[in-house]
């Protein structure tokens, strides 16, 4: 059974006071087959969080010459009251990113509490599953970036909080470079981009108004080039008394 991974071009820009999140990956696996194209756009004020993803994931058999389209990936998800949404791998040593988020994520503390935790737990075991890769393996991730991108967000004592954090490393010549790791939280106005973003960058990250439709344009104008990144768009709106969430405007409210 081949590791089901995504592959991810994600950019990441540090603004203040608003924090804009960009990370570049882009990921390899067996010869088996490879799970890869994503986009995730996250945003957050004072009133609500808006975070919206793509649904496809694309299974690459190299030894086939096969390509094909899953548009079922559930790329956000809830534990409780918290939101995530996961960009790049979508397994670690055999087990889904999403399951090994959920099993170590501790509900009864904070998102900042949580994090350094789960940040450095994503590096050891990132290491762990790149040193399991064979020289045919390794050979094809040489000179490429691989991550895994996590947004962990809602409401804290009444108050929006975002989190974002991110485990890859670059391959120069094999494996000669460590995973690394790094992490940051806040409150107020913040935005998180991860995914294949490059048409979303050169028409620009605006979100002043109705801002499903907006991520839901966004996301769209990707798929339209890129046949990894899916127009069936998942999306949750979180207010501080409830949360709704949709799939195209497909809408269902939880209070």
């Amino acid at each position: 059974m081949p590791r089901k991974l995504l592959i991810a071009v994600v950019t990441v820009i540090v603004l203040v006071p608003v924090l804009y999140l960009a990370i570049e990956a882009l990921t390899g696996h067996c010869d088996k087959g490879i799970r890869h194209g994503t986009v995730v756009i996250v945003s957050m004020d004072a009133d609500s969080i808006v975070m919206a993803a793509d649904s496809r994931e694309t299974d690459v058999a190299f030894r086939e010459k096969k390509v094909t389209f899953t548009d079922t990936a559930q790329k956000i998800f809830r534990l409780g009251n918290t939101f995530f949404a996961i960009a790049g791998l979508s397994e670690l040593c055999k087990t889904s990113t999403r399951a090994f988020v959920t099993g170590i994520y501790d509900t009864t503390r904070s998102i900042k509490e949580n994090m350094p935790v789960i940040e450095a737990k994503l590096k050891k075991t990132l290491q762990t599953e790149l040193d399991s890769y064979n020289r045919k393996q390794k050979n094809y991730l040489a000179g490429h970036e691989y991550s895994i991108v996590l947004y962990i967000t809602g409401y804290e004592k009444g108050v929006p909080t975002l989190c974002s954090i991110t485990a890859g490393v670059k391959f120069v010549t094999l494996f000669t470079n460590p995973v690394e790791a790094r992490a940051n939280t806040g409150t107020g106005l913040m935005y998180g981009l991860a995914g294949i973003t490059d048409h979303i960058a050169a028409v620009g990250l605006n979100l002043d108004s109705n801002k499903v439709q907006r991520m839901t344009n966004l996301i769209s104008l990707e798929a339209r080039h890129h046949t990894e990144v899916d127009s069936l768009i998942q999306y949750v709106v979180i207010k501080k008394d409830g949360y709704r969430t949709g799939n195209n405007f497909s809408v269902a409210a939880h209070r």
